[in-house]
């Protein structure tokens, strides 16, 4: 996030093309870094290449008419197809004809609902690729307003995954965070597949020929291994004598921001986890402006909400100087992710720091969000801008969502109490050019 100006109230944040006005010190140039592709270390695989031109092709159409897509890339690391989620969420059952027994690689978010399975009046063998209860959701994004969902079933090799959120599920530990997939249609134990009614004598729960078991496991994405995923790319170059130290402090991260540019806690902290106690100021937020570019996802780029913000003590609170902004993401704001979560006009229903504007939060979070790696200019210019603002790259949009602060939880902490009769900051509604 790039901060133009130094005003006591209220300045103007320029972010990935946007700009909007809320408190903040300091002023930096334009970031330059290029990320490039490389990949995290593995859990259960370990690619760590950028894919390479296909090798093979897809047929063009499947049975259903559906037609298959255009060659895909080949990872050279897992010897996998590289497609994404919301790929093969759009071809459905089709995929299994496009791919055969083809290996494929995904990066996929995973919710905190592993499961929604249904009951039915069967039994299926075997479970774990034929049940209605016995596999995970994976999510191309963590924003509900941009997910598609693909069903993933684990197999007795990698593991279990039968009870929501159970913590004996393999994908228990990386609940809330982005995972490296490899794994195929078709696979063999589909032959074996069976639907038994619980009853036989009942006549709701017709029978289901073996043909018609084998052909439904068939379209069942088979799990063959995982990695936890890690964000990947060049970041600006610091001098880490002036990065903040431990214990580190929402004070200490102004004052070094002020003085670095507004990479610093990428740069200073990468994706590490931080844990500090912040006065939630009110009144205030990320509130009015102009973004000059539409970027996606919202809750990471949109300079008009989602930001909460933050100070050290409540005496920070009168000084924009000492504010924070830390970004409330969907799966922390609420299942519909749309709520305001700005600071001034949180929505007690969908914002989780409602309960705390004016008081003392413990934050856990962290820079270098994995789903910075899906942020994309979605239109054209907007505002009024003159003369119209020079095109963004891609690159540049992903490394400004990498800067961002995102919160992982939070909960009450102790400070002093918030005066009744404090007069909140007020937020400057001029816009940035």
């Amino acid at each position: 996030m790039r901060i133009v100006g130094r005003a006591a109230v209220a300045a103007c944040i320029v972010a990935l093309g946007l700009s909007a006005c809320v408190a903040a010190p300091g002023a930096s140039p334009d970031p330059s870094a290029s990320p490039s592709a490389s990949a995290s270390p593995a859990v259960s695989a370990s690619p760590s290449a950028s894919p390479a031109p296909a090798v093979s092709a897809s047929p063009a159409a499947s049975p259903s008419g559906i037609p298959c897509p255009t060659p895909l890339p080949i990872n050279p690391a897992t010897g996998a197809m590289v497609t994404t989620v919301e790929a093969l969420a759009a071809l459905g059952d089709a995929a299994a004809a496009c791919y055969g027994t083809a290996k494929l690689e995904v990066i996929a978010y995973v919710p905190g609902d592993l499961r929604a399975g249904f009951v039915s009046g069967y039994t299926y063998a075997p479970a774990w690729l034929y049940s209605d209860m016995q596999f995970a959701f994976l999510a191309s994004s963590r924003d509900p307003a941009r997910m598609a969902w693909l069903d993933v079933y684990v197999p007795p090799s990698i593991g279990v995954c039968a009870t929501q959120d159970s913590p004996d599920c393999v994908l228990h530990p990386y609940l809330q965070s982005w995972l490296g997939v490899i794994g195929h249609f078709n696979d063999p134990a589909s032959a074996t597949c069976t639907a038994t009614p619980f009853s036989a004598t009942d006549a709701a729960t017709p029978p289901i020929t073996p043909a018609r078991s084998e052909a439904a496991c068939r379209t069942h994405f088979v799990m063959d291994s995982f990695w936890q995923q890690k964000p990947y790319g060049d970041v600006p170059v610091v001098n880490a004598a002036m990065c903040p130290v431990e214990p580190i402090t929402i004070e200490q991260m102004v004052a070094v921001g002020a003085t670095i540019g507004d990479w610093y806690g990428l740069s200073c902290l990468g994706d590490r986890e931080m844990t500090f106690d912040a006065y939630v100021v009110p009144g205030v937020g990320l509130l009015s402006g102009m973004e000059q570019y539409p970027v996606e996802p919202r809750w990471l780029a949109d300079p008009l909400n989602t930001g909460i913000v933050l100070t050290e003590t409540r005496a920070g609170a009168e000084d924009a100087a000492h504010w924070f902004v830390a970004r409330v993401p969907p799966d922390l704001a609420g299942e519909s992710g749309t709520g305001s979560c700005d600071g001034s006009a949180v929505d007690p229903a969908s914002c989780p720091f409602a309960s705390y504007v004016g008081k003392y939060v413990r934050i856990t979070g962290h820079y270098d969000d994995y789903e910075s790696m899906t942020c994309k200019v979605s239109g054209g210019p907007g505002g009024s801008a003159t003369p119209e603002p020079a095109p963004i790259t891609p690159d540049a949009v992903i490394l400004g969502c990498r800067e961002q602060f995102v919160v992982d939880t939070l909960a009450a902490a102790t400070g002093p109490a918030p005066s009744p009769s404090a007069t909140p900051p007020t937020t400057s509604t001029a816009t940035y050019h």
